[in-house]
């Protein structure tokens, strides 16, 4: 299996279909967010780490990890505002209804009737990255929660291959 040495990713060694998978950390806010990697094979050797190959595409999700972390909290905001059927309104509305008065209280510091938008942006972490640059409308998948001990659910910000926010969906 041949080697591929990228600045970002490190050195990547094709899997046995000729794809890529690779995991890491990456430092943000004091915490580690894993960061994983998908490249289907076959893969080009010569042409995947290329200008417009797919590590091309993934890597400045890793290297402005900070700036896209910014710009997905921007698309959080800017999905609660789109109003009451928003994945982000449904998200913050669901758990300060289902959650124990306590835990919302530990949580946000606050009650439930004084949680606004800006308190829940500044507790809902960064859970992951997923970068499939196979996928132009999906190429990265910034995943926040507001922690495994509170929920199940996310919310998925996803970013096409130019960088920009293609939608904000929950999960579980």
């Amino acid at each position: 299996m041949a080697d591929i040495k990228h600045p970002v990713f490190g050195t990547l060694t094709l899997d046995s279909t000729g794809g890529i998978f690779w995991e890491a950390t990456r430092p943000l806010a004091k915490r580690e967010i894993p960061v994983d990697l998908t490249v289907m094979g076959p893969v080009d050797v010569k042409a995947v780490g290329s200008e417009g190959g797919p590590l091309a595409l993934a890597a400045p999700f890793v290297s402005k990890l900070a700036s896209f972390d910014a710009k997905a909290r921007d698309g959080l905001r800017s999905d609660y505002e789109d109003g009451p059927d928003s994945p982000v309104t449904l998200y913050l509305e669901h758990h300060l209804d289902e959650l124990p008065p306590k835990v919302v209280t530990a949580l946000f510091g606050r009650p439930a009737d004084d949680v606004d938008v800006d308190t829940f942006l500044a507790k809902v972490q960064l859970r992951r990255v997923g970068l499939y640059p196979d996928e132009p409308e999906r190429c990265a998948v910034f995943d926040y929660s507001l922690g495994e001990d509170a929920t199940q659910y996310i919310l998925a910000v996803t970013f096409d291959a130019e960088g920009e926010i293609n939608g904000v969906d929950m999960e579980s």
